[in-house]
């Protein structure tokens, strides 16, 4: 049925209004077009007509007239009078799909759009042939005998009643005067009221009167009811309790012979749950038309591409997405979808999409401009009162800003250089920042999972655990100092501020590193020790002196010793000292005055003693109350003082005798001090310079090294030492500046001479250079000469043993044991000289240009050394354990050379009868990595650690273990080649471990 121009203009949607229709069996509810076509039938109408919707909607409505109305064009005339009057009413009969006649009561109403254009008809019939009927049966009643009509009566005033009855008991009826006040309600009228029969019978309807009806509303309710006319419509009243409700109302007029009316009874029925499911509508429709969270709604199913279809947006979404809801209706979401889109939350929403479950994602969207926004997306799918799902609505919601906060969040969160965590009341901590893991020197997982309590100091813990359980009973510190341990043992005074437990059990922490501030009070204590500062204090109205331990141990008396005013007073030395102190207490008492003062004291051990003494009045009520203050032993800094003076004398005396030219500036650039040498060095006399400014005598050299170079001096406040030209006196510089609390002390000399002799000396550095240039010409020559003398000695040797392997074989049996043992010790003897030269030729290639650098895995390498002896291995039954090495960027065949010439020692050098164990290991640090080699084997003895790194050095002959003393020389060669160092530890009979290093870069 199509409802779509029945909706138009009213507040009940598709689904409510089509319920509604349909639920109507007795009424025939038919939409035509402006021509009388029929555009939808109800059910009432398929009970009534006999036709379904399927033969009914296309058809004309004159299909329901007789023949002769047809014939009259009675059809048309009830559509125009309809639209000439708004509505026509007939009775008359009409005749049904099977060619039966039924007597039926039709109201034709003309729709018009907002504009007054005409839209179409609604078409309203109910069959009335049983009324029909009965109105006949009456009127042939009253052609009966009065005696039948009198029984007829009787039996119609007991049906009647029984209406009556009925509809008391369904209905909310009053009946009024001609006036309005009320003469009759039934019990209905009471309950909903909320008012007694007693209350409501001679009030008018002003009593359940809400308010809510204009005044034109109800004047024309009146007009129509006093007319004679029957009211229909729906009214909100008021309950005795204050509360409202809604009736559907119709107001019948019984009227006198006159036509006037004398009474009416008004029928409602309680329509006040759908008046507020109404309400609630509208106001939902409100929310959603006004909220600035993007809702959509899309078909169910059809998950695959190109998606569902979207079928209604609000204006929030075209406002955040920029897409009309004309651009958008009949695509789907997926085109706000882009490259940044997260592929994982699309594919959780996709997936409880398909199977119907609500879900919530966070993502990138595209506006149709292109721009990206951040979107929360909650899609929840809607079903049907069959429970089929029909649609999916999602509420989307911008986020771009509570992802930048969280952004930022972030960023203070990973980049704060205080501690900031999560912790739990069960022990662990949830999160912890980068700030934490850097000062603690665990990583994020391991401070994760090792519970917090293993890392507070042992002395600490039952303190922190005591606070930790305030905070969770809800009696927080929320200011806690505890010292953790860190991952390398050191000591971190951590001061804590922590928000009270959540229901989750969580802790929010902040901890700032006051390591270094508790190492200064404890350095503060010990200075204030050490700088032998007391307190002391006189209370004036109790007439009290204090002391405190230190200020006695400065005057020297015992700890037992109670001042006062008087015995304090004489500690100072007769004369100017106890003067003065006097006097300033006086002013403190009278004029509130306060004092710092360095004055002598005599000891109660008869010492004298410089001492500075700091007072400060208290007053109340313009009384001094007591005066407090310091006292501090000050002997040696004064006596220092007195000799720092002398020596201003001494120094003065020295400046105008060292050889180096010399000055002092302020931080003005005023000149304070120039001394004889500076002015022959520089040709200005001491008169000249004297508090005048530098720069403005040297005004030529502000732009120079000096002037920069001495600036520098004063910002950094750290010494600089250069060397400039000046170019006026044609002369070079060697100069030092030194800052001072007051400026710059410069010292400077001539050093022209020398600077010729340093361009001497360039240029015979360039000498060297080239010298160095054709030295490794000739090293290049040597390394091809040994190269080719190795070639040319090894063929004599190869024919040496040739030659006497021939004689051993064709002669053999002419010689005896001692002549075949000559043989074997002269071949034993070539092959032994031929191997030497191979090393030699190894060795002195070491160095020279190879392979370019590369990435070497270790654990590859060696596994690929390892069954070079798999022989030795099996015959031995070696056990070697390789740990997983690093992977290096740098020669392959250097690198796998060391290995493979310590892994062969290794199995060589074993001891009798024993199983050869081997590990390869390695550490990681900063700038190299080390490896070890480590074996069971005879052990080296501690003397000879040096000598077995020399080339051609053996410690054992060759019957004993093979080899030419070359192997570790090469080893040795080849990683000091490469930027590392090696070494052995061994004990003799113990196994050896060969260490070595090797750059990372």
């Amino acid at each position: 049925m199509n409802l779509e121009p029945l909706l138009s203009g009213h507040d009940l949607s598709y689904d409510d209004l089509l319920l509604l229709i349909n639920s109507v069996q007795d009424y025939a509810i038919i939409m035509l077009d402006t021509t009388g076509n029929i555009t939808s039938w109800n059910k009432g109408a398929e009970n009534i007509k006999g036709y379904s919707a399927k033969n009914a909607i296309g058809k004309n409505f004159s299909m329901f007239y007789s023949p002769d109305d047809i014939k009259r064009g009675e059809p048309q005339i009830n559509l125009k009078m309809a639209a000439a009057n708004g509505s026509f009413s007939k009775s008359g009969f009409r005749v049904r799909k099977d060619g039966s006649a039924f007597w039926g009561d039709v109201v034709i109403t003309a729709l018009y759009t907002v504009d007054g254009q005409l839209r179409g008809f609604v078409k309203i019939t109910r069959d009335m042939t049983k009324q029909k009927e009965l109105s006949d049966e009456v009127e042939r009643l009253h052609r009966q005998t009065e005696s039948i009509i009198t029984e007829q009566l009787n039996v119609t005033l007991k049906e009647n009643a029984d209406y009556k009855h009925a509809l008391n008991e369904s209905s909310i009826v009053a009946i009024t005067n001609q006036k309005g006040v009320i003469t009759h309600v039934n019990d209905n009228f009471c309950k909903i009221s909320k008012y007694s029969r007693e209350e409501l019978v001679g009030q008018d309807h002003r009593i359940i009167n809400s308010g809510y009806h204009d005044k034109a509303f109800i004047r024309d309710l009146w007009n129509t009811i006093s007319h004679g006319k029957i009211w229909k419509g729906e009214l909100k009243n008021k309950a005795k309790d204050g509360s409202f409700y809604w009736v559907d109302t119709t107001i019948v007029p019984f009227l006198n012979e006159g036509g006037k009316p004398y009474q009416y009874i008004a029928i409602r029925s309680d329509i006040t749950q759908r008046k507020e499911e109404e309400q609630r509508l509208k106001l939902l429709e409100s929310v959603i038309t006004n909220t600035t969270d993007a809702v959509l709604i899309t078909e169910a199913g059809l998950f695959d591409e190109p998606g569902p279809r979207i079928l209604y947006v609000n204006d929030a979404f075209t406002k955040m997405t920029g897409y009309t809801a004309e651009e958008i209706i009949g695509k789907t979401p997926r085109i706000l979808q882009g490259a940044k889109s997260d592929k994982r939350e699309l594919k959780r929403l996709s997936d409880a999409m398909r199977n119907y479950l609500p879900c919530e994602i966070t993502t990138i969207n595209y506006h149709k401009n292109g721009d990206e926004f951040w979107i929360n997306f909650a899609v929840s799918p809607v079903t049907d009162e069959n429970g089929k799902h029909t649609h999916m609505i999602a509420i989307q919601r911008d986020v771009t800003q509570r992802k930048q906060v969280e952004d930022e969040l972030n960023q203070i969160f990973n980049f704060t250089p205080d501690i900031l965590c999560i912790a739990g009341t069960d022990g662990y901590f949830k999160k912890v920042n980068p700030a934490m893991t850097r000062l603690l020197e665990y990583s994020e997982e391991q401070l994760l999972a090792i519970p917090f309590m293993e890392m507070v100091y042992p002395q600490d813990r039952d303190q922190t655990t005591t606070e930790l359980q305030n905070i969770i009973t809800g009696n927080p510190t929320y200011y806690i100092e505890n010292r953790y341990i860190t991952k390398s043992g050191k000591l971190k005074w951590l001061a804590w501020t922590t928000t009270g437990a959540s229901n989750e059990g969580l802790l929010y922490c902040s901890a700032k590193d006051i390591t270094d501030k508790k190492e200064l009070e404890v350095l503060l204590r010990k200075a204030t020790d050490l700088a032998m500062i007391g307190a002391w204090n006189i209370d004036l109205v109790k007439g009290t002196v204090y002391w405190s331990a230190m200020t006695k141990e400065i005057h020297e008396v015992p700890v037992t010793f109670e001042p006062d005013m008087e015995k304090g007073i004489n500690f100072y030395k007769e004369g100017e000292s106890r003067k003065l102190i006097n006097q300033v207490v006086e002013e403190a008492i009278n004029k509130g005055k306060s004092w710092d003062l360095e004055l002598q004291i005599v000891t109660a051990k008869g010492n004298d003693k410089w001492v500075r003494v700091i007072g400060e009045a208290e007053f109340l009520a313009n009384k001094c109350v007591r005066i407090v203050g310091s006292f501090q032993e000050i002997d040696d800094r004064k006596k220092a003082e007195i000799a720092a003076k002398n020596a201003l004398e001494e120094r003065n005396t020295i400046l105008e005798s060292i050889g180096d030219a010399f000055f002092a500036v302020d931080k003005k650039w005023i000149v304070t001090y120039w001394n004889k040498t500076a002015e022959k060095v520089l040709g200005k006399t001491r008169q000249e310079m004297i508090d005048q400014d530098l720069w403005g005598i040297f005004s030529d050299s502000v732009t120079s090294e000096s002037y920069k170079k001495y600036h520098q001096a004063i910002k950094t406040n750290k010494a600089v030492h250069f060397e400039d030209y000046y170019e006026p006196l044609n002369k070079w510089y060697e100069i030092s500046a030194y800052p001072t609390g007051n400026g710059l002390s410069v010292y400077f000399k001539d050093v022209t001479d020398r600077k010729m002799s340093d361009s001497r000396l360039n240029e015979l550095n360039e000498n060297l250079r080239k010298h160095a240039r054709e030295l490794a010409i000739s090293n290049a020559e040597l390394e091809q000469f040994a190269y080719v003398a190795s070639h040319d000695l090894q063929e004599p040797l190869r024919m040496v043993t040739s030659f006497l392997s021939q004689i051993e074989q064709r002669y053999g049996d002419l010689l005896d044991d001692k002549g075949r043992k000559y043989i074997h010790f002269a071949v034993d003897g070539a092959k032994r000289m031929r191997q030497i030269i191979l090393d030699l030729l190894e060795f002195s290639r070491v160095g020279s240009a190879g392979d370019n650098p590369e990435e070497v895995d270790l654990n590859k390498l060696v596994n690929d050394i390892l069954p070079l002896y798999r022989k030795q291995i099996e015959e031995k039954k070696a056990i070697i354990n390789v740990a997983v090495l690093p992977i290096l960027h740098t020669h392959k065949v250097p690198i796998r050379q060391v290995f493979q010439n310590l892994i062969s020692n290794a199995l060589k050098y074993v001891k009798p009868g024993v199983c050869p164990s081997i590990s390869i290991e390695f550490k990681e640090e900063p700038a190299y990595y080390a490896f070890w080699v480590e074996d069971n084997g005879i052990g080296i003895n501690p003397e000879y650690f040096d000598k077995i790194f020399i080339i051609f050095q053996r410690l054992h002959n060759k019957d004993e273990y093979s080899g030419t003393g070359m192997g570790l020389a090469l080893t040795k060669k080849i990683v000091e080649n490469l930027g590392g160092k090696i070494w052995v530890k061994s004990e003799e009979g113990k196994g050896s471990a060969f260490c070595f290093t090797i750059l990372k870069n």
